[in-house]
């Protein structure tokens, strides 16, 4: 019985290191991801897995997407190729998405230039301005008492 005994501590000692083998040998890697500002939401591959900063450990070898959100600014997306034992690291300065200003009443002058030409003119009534953005490119344009500036 003794013999036994022995033989399966010693056989579950060498199953324990087997799996501890394994574990270390999977191929994963981390990421550690800043913002700026920081707090930006963090997704990784569309899950969420917290706020900025943060390091993210255990991820899997391969190609990952990245998407930080935060309010009031631009989306900033990474893509990133995690190699086993290494650290990644993402660091995104988040853009800010422009205020609108409040329509003006009254006598109004504007002077604006959009795709290079340059515009001046006075509105009275109202004067409004609308920035539309895509992918971080910005158009604006103005109207005056709903009609186009040009």
């Amino acid at each position: 019985m003794r013999g036994f005994y022995e033989n399966g501590i010693v056989f579950g000692v060498a199953i324990i290191l087997f799996i501890g083998l394994i574990i270390s040998l999977s191929p994963v890697g981390n990421l550690s991801v800043q913002s700026t500002p920081s707090g930006a939401s963090v997704y990784l591959d569309g899950s969420y897995k917290g706020t900025t900063p943060l390091t993210l450990s255990s991820i899997s070898t391969g190609s990952h997407s990245i998407r930080l959100a935060l309010s009031g600014y631009y989306d900033c997306t990474r893509s990133a190729t995690v190699s086993s034992g290494q650290t990644i690291s993402i660091d995104c300065v988040m853009t800010p998405v422009p205020t609108q200003p409040p329509p003006t009443t009254g006598c109004s002058s504007y002077h604006y230039t959009i795709n290079g030409k340059t515009v001046s003119g006075t509105c009275c009534g109202n004067l409004q301005t609308s920035m539309r953005c895509e992918n971080g490119v910005c158009s604006q344009t103005y109207t005056c008492n709903g009609k186009p500036v040009s």
